[in-house]
């Protein structure tokens, strides 16, 4: 596995957790991590090699290198790449004719020309992607839509891609205590967004939304969750607009303290310009609250417009806003939506099942069953 989650170096992250889990599906698991802090290590069948991110160039020779060197040592059958662009390369290279290539795809890349006007390195990084992809032996994706957009786009055949969710916990238990939000901010509604306050993100159309939400349903709070390098353009953009404590910020918090806050959200709303899936959405599902999200990862899957969820077709602040509103001037749309979203998550593979198709993921590329 070629990963660029630094984490993994740290046994005592979730990464390193999820690692070991990996490691039950196989005889042995070598994980190459790019930008790894803690040297080298290994527990049972698993082995963890740390490149120094001591600029791009550099790591990337070093993690050939390595790479190569793990790949002919132990006679690897399969190489999984966490994305279609610096580690797929190396995934690419390092292969042998006795080595399967699976590249696995969690970004949203090519439906939509997001990615590509994203900044000037990004053009190029979206054809290696594609040479990489159009080259691997399997795929995995994690949504419906990617797969499409693999399919319709680049014109990969359907049977080399494999859609498996990113795997979230939906039957949640709350230890982390959390102060009455309504009570706090003397507000009958909560409209929250969570997440990294990053431009694709697009927070800024959820901040711009509220004026009009305030319009059909005065005293609503807007609660933001999260950070990132927008995070003071974010704020000046609620100065600028009037809204000032009608809009909180509460930071990053750790996943129970914002589960804990998540569930006392009136509605969700994800204005993303684009997501491969939602792992929030899937936990706000989970917790009863509703949805309003753009037309992006799992919308269209578990967010249904009009039946789990509201589904806006661009994230247009002003459509954003109906949705918002409708939702929280109507309690029974509110119950309705926030029902069928939960049975909707109940159909979606548990962690035992999510592994397994892992495991046959990688049995399908093996060069061993050939």
């Amino acid at each position: 596995m070629i990963s660029l989650d630094n984490s993994i170096s740290d046994h005592r992250s979730d990464s390193a957790g999820r690692m070991k889990k990996y490691a039950a599906l196989v005889d042995e698991l070598h994980i190459l991590v790019l930008g790894g802090h803690d040297g080298n290590r290994s527990e049972g069948n698993l082995f963890i090699y740390s490149v120094p991110r001591r600029g791009k160039i550099a790591a990337f020779f070093s993690a050939r290198k390595i790479g190569a060197g793990i790949v002919k040592k132990n006679n690897i059958e399969v190489i999984t790449a966490q994305d279609p662009f610096f580690t797929g390369l190396i995934g690419r290279l390092i292969k042998n004719k006795n080595t399967g290539l699976n590249v696995e795809v969690h970004g949203d890349f090519y439906s939509t020309d997001f990615w590509k006007k994203y900044s000037p390195g990004w053009p190029f990084r979206l054809l290696l992607g594609k040479f990489i992809l159009r080259r691997a032996d399997g795929i995995r994706v994690v949504s419906e839509r990617v797969r499409k957009s693999l399919t319709d786009k680049l014109k990969i055949p359907s049977e080399k891609i494999v859609k498996i969710p990113v795997f979230t916990e939906t039957n949640i238990v709350i230890h982390e205590a959390a102060v009455d939000l309504h009570s706090k901010f003397h507000t009958p509604w909560i409209v929250m967004g969570v997440g990294s306050f990053r431009r694709e993100k697009n927070f800024s159309a959820l901040i711009k939304a509220m004026p009009d939400v305030l319009t059909g349903c005065p005293g609503a709070r807007l609660v933001l969750i999260g950070a990132g390098p927008e995070e003071r353009v974010l704020r000046a953009l609620t100065r600028r607009i009037g809204l000032n404590e009608k809009a909180q910020f509460l930071g990053e918090l750790k996943h129970d303290k914002m589960l804990a806050y998540l569930k006392q959200a009136d509605v969700l709303a994800i204005p993303s310009l684009t997501e491969s899936w939602s792992r929030v959405a899937v936990e706000a599902a989970a917790l009863d609250v509703p949805v309003v999200m753009s037309n992006v990862g799992l919308a269209g899957e578990v967010i249904v417009g009009g039946v789990s969820g509201e589904v806006i077709g661009a994230a247009n602040p002003q459509k954003l806003a109906e949705a918002v509103a409708r939702i929280l001037k109507e309690p029974n749309l509110r119950a309705r939506y926030a029902a069928a979203a939960k049975a909707a998550i109940s159909k979606l593979p548990s962690e035992a099942e999510t592994m397994m198709m892992i495991k046959q993921s990688w049995a399908k590329v093996s060069r061993g069953n050939e």
